[in-house]
């Protein structure tokens, strides 16, 4: 159907720039915090982590910079996982310049609900744009917009599904900010 292969041709011809320019910002950011040492509290902070207090000092830079910071390597490789295949995708439908406003926006909602409603004295990590971004995802699986083939709708909705079941189940993990999760959901 036309649908179809429009929606092909712009999967295999758009590039994902500002997917692939946040991971590699994240990237950078993490090896930064390896260099430093994963465990520094210190360099943590110096880097840019959300820390309620410093935030309500006047350094409301930490809202963004806390996004490219994670806390080991199994946070920042299944958030680089998650972006890759979720922001790729997203990307390629909506296009950059509003996936970088979706992802933007879930980081600053994510923070803020994270800010007023836990009492952390620190979080990181961009879990609260990934959460508009799959929250952007199961929107469009649900209400395509003629933006997905009918023929692809029905797998967009079980994948929707499946993926907010992981990761509500993942938001009440230990040392998880559930927040971050809900504000960029919202967002």
């Amino acid at each position: 159907d036309y649908k179809l292969d429009q929606f092909e041709r712009n999967e295999t011809r758009t590039m994902p720039i500002a997917t692939y320019g946040f991971l590699a910002i994240v990237a950078v950011n993490f090896g930064v915090q390896a260099w430093l040492g994963l465990d520094s509290v210190p360099a943590t902070i110096r880097l840019g982590v959300l820390d309620q207090s410093l935030v309500l000092q006047g350094e409301w830079w930490r809202v963004m910079a806390a996004a490219t910071l994670h806390g080991g390597v199994q946070h920042v490789l299944f958030n680089s996982f998650v972006l890759f295949v979720l922001g790729s995708a997203l990307e390629r439908l909506i296009g950059s310049q509003r996936l970088l406003v979706l992802l933007f926006a879930s980081i600053i909602g994510g923070a803020m609900l994270s800010l007023v409603t836990l009492n952390y004295n620190m979080s990181l990590g961009a879990s609260g744009g990934l959460w508009g971004v799959l929250a952007a995802h199961a929107i469009l699986a649900f209400h395509p917009g003629g933006l997905i083939p009918k023929s692809m709708v029905r797998g967009a909705r079980v994948a929707a599904l499946i993926n907010l079941g992981l990761n509500v189940a993942v938001s009440f993990m230990p040392n998880v900010d559930w927040a971050a999760h809900l504000g960029g959901f919202i967002v």
